[in-house]
């Protein structure tokens, strides 16, 4: 399937991969060791995982505003310091990553849309990225999650 994939990454035009490729440069077995979970998420289509896949570069290039440097890695909390209101929104605990799994060991991530104290709303490209942040966490937690 990673043959396939590699084919179908041909198809794409140059433009929409270029994410991608700047995440491959930074760190190939970051971005090598995610297609699994492309794959699983499209039924082991390849093509589908592939197109899945460039697109989740493009968009983590987006939402967090253009910093090519978080490409080829994961996001981590100190990557929020840089922007007052991001380091706002972890630190009032406005998304969290239970160390606790439900019922049938899933893993659960806690929204409190109320904690931060203050009649004005989050900033909404904050929530983004603190969401990503946390739904990133939990897909690293193992294949049962992805």
């Amino acid at each position: 399937k990673y043959i396939e994939m590699d084919e179908a990454l041909l198809e794409v035009d140059a433009n929409s991969r270029a994410a991608h490729e700047e995440a491959i440069r930074q760190d190939e077995f970051y971005v090598n060791d995610m297609r699994i979970m492309f794959l699983r998420a499209e039924q082991y289509d390849a093509k589908n995982a592939t197109i899945r896949m460039v697109n989740h570069f493009a968009a983590k290039l987006e939402i967090f505003e253009g910093r090519r440097d978080l490409l080829g890695r994961d996001i981590l909390v100190s990557d929020f310091d840089y922007n007052e209101k991001d380091r706002k929104l972890l630190d009032v605990g406005f998304i969290q990553v239970s160390r606790k799994r439900d019922n049938v060991g899933r893993p659960v991530i806690m929204i409190f849309p109320c904690s931060h104290g203050s009649k004005e709303p989050y900033y909404f490209p904050s929530v983004l990225r603190g969401c990503w942040w946390a739904f990133q966490t939990v897909a690293r937690m193992g294949e049962e999650v992805q």
